[in-house]
């Protein structure tokens, strides 16, 4: 029997996917413990209204004996543009005092361990989240070769985690330019981890998923090693090198 390890997440009070993903990569012995900062809509205020409830989150997490945490909102930890991911991260773990991960850092992690320089990048935000999204990753080395956004959100986030999955798929391959070095799929709440493997077969590139990039640095931080088969490129091949 594995040691148990313990992943504390703090995710968006409306996000019913991550959770569903997670069940399907937990290594044995190891255990996820979530809790929620309200959120209603998907806009940029929202996001920084969300965020004033990190710090309780983290302490609560805290209390109950985590190994490392995980910040799950990829928007919320790039809305302030280069280092606002930086500053989350340290917000937690100064309240917390446990190693902690974003899922826009880390997303940028992945990409950069996959070798991508030029990204295509598809969301399923309105267009004033999707307008931050250049600052804060061409702010951490990548050129962004094109943004497509799926509208949904602006008035209630819950329609992004009710995006059908054949429709994520369609959209993502539809509005892959094939001159980039990979995609990008942003967004904790929107099913992209179920599509990745399609994904990545009909565009013949590496593909980056919000929840697949949060999960995989959580591994990293805890030393896991163990390969994932049906889950991208990074699943396959990101865990079996030490962090």
């Amino acid at each position: 029997m594995a040691d148990r390890k313990r992943i504390g997440v703090i995710l968006p009070s409306i996000n019913n996917v991550l959770e569903t993903n997670l069940g399907t990569l937990a290594p044995e012995g190891c255990t996820y413990h979530t809790t929620r900062m309200p959120v209603g809509s998907t806009s940029v205020e929202s996001l920084r209204n969300m965020n004033q409830s990190v710090e309780q989150c983290a302490e609560l997490l805290s209390s109950c004996g985590m190994d490392v945490l995980a910040y799950c909102c990829t928007s919320g930890s790039f809305i302030e543009g280069p280092g606002y991911d930086q500053k989350i991260i340290s917000m937690i773990e100064n309240k917390a005092g446990i190693p902690t991960v974003a899922t826009s850092a880390a997303s940028v992690e992945a990409m950069k361990f996959l070798g991508l320089k030029r990204i295509s990048v598809v969301t399923p935000y309105p267009d004033d989240v999707n307008a931050r999204i250049p600052a804060f990753f061409e702010g951490n080395g990548f050129e962004i070769v094109n943004i497509a956004g799926r509208g949904l959100g602006s008035v209630k986030s819950i329609d992004i985690c009710n995006d059908p999955v054949d429709e994520i798929e369609k959209f993502a391959i539809d509005n892959f330019d094939p001159s980039a070095d990979g995609l990008f799929m942003s967004c904790t709440a929107w099913n992209a981890l179920s599509v990745v493997e399609r994904v990545e077969q009909a565009i013949g590139r590496p593909v980056v998923t919000a929840n697949q990039a949060t999960i995989w640095a959580a591994f990293r931080k805890l030393g896991y090693s163990h390969s994932y088969q049906g889950y991208g490129t990074l699943f396959r091949e990101g865990l079996a090198v030490p962090a």
